[in-house]
């Protein structure tokens, strides 16, 4: 893991942002440069685990039923390299209408 980042939000819900150091991220990016030379892989994979953030809570409840790493903005671990959230969304994980799939028995149909 290059630069230490771990933590995606979705497309179309909202942007993980981060801000590295500029020599920090001209470093990953070389190191990355080079690495790339000697890989012939079509399909790379990451061997560390990758977690996302959301602020919709049918977004968090599929993301969870599917055994994906997910959490609000707010539940998602703090660390030097946590990133900022910029939702699309209003948030509606914090006022108590936590549904546990789009489709539950008894959610609004819209």
């Amino acid at each position: 893991m290059l630069l230490g980042y771990d933590t995606a939000a979705l497309a179309n819900e909202g942007f993980a942002v981060y801000a590295p150091q500029r020599m920090r991220l001209q470093a990953a990016l070389q190191a990355a440069q080079h690495a790339s030379a000697h890989v012939d892989d079509a399909e790379p994979s990451s061997p560390h685990p990758w977690h996302v953030i959301t602020n919709r809570s049918t977004t968090l409840a599929t993301l969870r039923s599917i055994g994906a790493t997910a959490n609000t903005a707010a539940e998602a671990p703090q660390s030097a390299h946590t990133p900022a959230y910029l939702g699309f969304f209003s948030d509606d994980t914090a006022n108590g209408d936590r549904r546990e799939s789009p489709d539950a028995p008894g959610t609004d149909q819209l």
